[in-house]
């Protein structure tokens, strides 16, 4: 079978799949396609595989339909996406910037992987928020601060911990971490 074919195989399954999750809930396409923020059109030409959908908007159906990403991609011959640094979200505010390069749902419902970069070297109060994470510094360093312990980090060290517990990640304008979160559950 010629590359072509196998894609088009893999958008056809990708559209059937998502089809049969969207029926299984019982949800017309104006349902779902109201629930995931499309047009009807847009939804009707994904599941009849004359159009594959970004990542971005792979994810949100897959999150409405409360499924993993990996459900809706054929593992036989899988579909492979290959999105730019410009398709990726991005959170920034005059402290820091955060791209979520594997949001949650993208490989897991409960495992996300953010590269965050410092801007300003001001700081944010502490926060707690459930489940695990770990932070890896790229570049420069990094400073964790968890239950008032301050553990200073240089480039190449990971630190982990328990994210349900008042926790900072202070960065300098120079520091690039990646940052891996566990939620809870």
């Amino acid at each position: 079978m010629k590359k072509g074919q196998q894609k088009a195989m893999a958008v056809k399954e990708l559209g059937h799949r998502i089809r049969v999750e969207r029926k299984a809930k019982g949800w017309t396409l104006k349902e779902l396609s109201s629930r995931v923020g499309i047009s009807v059109m847009t939804l009707q030409r994904i599941e009849t595989a004359q159009v594959s959908p970004s990542v971005a908007l792979l994810l949100d159906i897959a999150h409405c339909l409360e499924r993993p990403i990996g459900h809706f991609l054929d593992e036989k011959s899988p579909l492979l996406r290959v999105f730019s640094w410009k398709d990726l979200n991005r959170m920034s505010d005059e402290i820091k910037e955060v791209v979520d390069l594997i949001p949650l749902g993208m490989v897991s419902n409960d495992i996300a992987v953010q590269l965050e970069t410092g801007r300003r070297d001001k700081t944010k109060p502490p926060r707690a928020s459930e489940g695990r994470a770990a932070v890896h510094v790229l570049e420069g360093s990094a400073v964790v601060v968890h239950r008032g312990k301050r553990v200073a980090l240089s480039q190449g060290e990971t630190v982990c911990y328990d994210a349900s517990v008042k926790h900072a990640v202070r960065l300098p304008a120079s520091a690039m971490v990646l940052k891996v979160v566990k939620k809870a559950g």
